[in-house]
């Protein structure tokens, strides 16, 4: 099923378009107002201001070797459950 915006806009259309179990992609609703998300957010912010502020990657795979890198040295001392408050 090819992607035309203009021959989705109704719902029914949208579904169908979704559902397609060829397409690669599988969409997944999450409740926004789910409190895990405070936990993700708050480790991606983290991720944001140690690695990904610093650096120009020249390719995906030296960006892919760069995380890759800095979650093995995340994971290994600074690894920490966050606490609630």
């Amino acid at each position: 099923m090819p992607f035309v915006p203009k021959a989705l806009a109704r719902g029914v259309q949208r579904r169908a378009f979704l559902s397609e179990p060829t397409h690669k992609q599988v969409f997944h609703f999450t409740p926004k107002h789910g409190s895990w998300l405070n936990q993700v957010e708050l480790w991606l912010s983290v991720l944001a201001r140690r690695s990904l502020t610093r650096g120009d990657d020249a390719s995906a795979h030296d960006f892919d070797t760069r995380l890759s890198e800095y979650l093995e040295v995340y994971n290994t001392p600074h690894a920490h459950p966050y606490r609630w408050t």
